[in-house]
């Protein structure tokens, strides 16, 4: 059985062919809130998801990203837990080892992925809500071309390919056998240069790769050169 056989833990509404239903937009959220206001759903399993948009939230001085479902209502947060006081000194954003956590509406840990930045050397450990380490999203360099692997234990579950050589924001997800089971494209939401980034899943995964995939929506400035 391939690892995205496994559809224990999801909903039972799947269309015939196993994949999720399209989405009608009857169920949306309450169109009388004021525009710009996003609300909150806190019925949602965020594992379950088939669509997962990610939009940068200012909440202070520091960044976070608010958690959106299909119909735009907001069900859960990504906290960025890099060491801020060390990048703010220094200007190391990008070269220190940096955590997120994924957390629903009620603040519990979905999950968690530490991210290391390196040269070639790209590496993000996924871990689940007990602290289990679930898997890890690793580059490789493979003929002089770089692509990112999702691995547990020792065995490659699936991988991720560039869909763009210049829009590094969007890239697709596949399994062990090279099908496509999911796809993140990166696009502007407002009129500023803010962008968000949607991971859409086309069929519901089991255990890692559901963690693996989701977990991907952090992998930011990937380097497939």
């Amino acid at each position: 059985m391939r690892p995205s056989d496994d559809h224990r833990g999801f909903p039972p509404d799947l269309g015939p062919s196993g994949s999720y239903p399209a989405d009608d937009g009857s169920t949306s959220t309450d169109r009388t809130q004021p525009p710009g206001t996003v609300e909150w759903r806190y019925d949602a399993d965020l594992l379950s998801e088939p669509t997962l948009t990610v939009r940068p939230v200012v909440v202070g001085r520091d960044m976070e990203w608010a958690v959106l479902d299909r119909r735009q209502s907001r069900i859960g947060t990504f906290r960025d837990d890099v060491n801020k006081a060390a990048s703010r000194a220094f200007g190391v954003d990008h070269y220190v080892k940096r955590r997120f956590e994924l957390v629903d509406a009620h603040g519990e840990v979905i999950l968690r992925s530490t991210r290391r930045f390196r040269i070639y050397r790209d590496r993000s450990i996924v871990q689940d809500s007990q602290g289990r380490t679930v898997g890890e999203i690793s580059q490789r360099v493979v003929l002089r071309k770089s692509r990112y692997e999702l691995i547990a234990n020792g065995v490659i579950h699936g991988a991720i390919h560039s869909q763009h050589w210049v829009e590094r924001g969007d890239f697709k997800i596949l399994d062990s056998a090279g099908h496509e089971i999911a796809a993140v494209h990166q696009h502007r939401f407002d009129k500023t240069w803010a962008r968000q980034r949607t991971l859409q899943i086309h069929q519901p995964l089991g255990d890692p790769l559901r963690h693996l995939v989701i977990a991907a929506l952090t992998m930011r400035d990937m380097n497939f050169a």
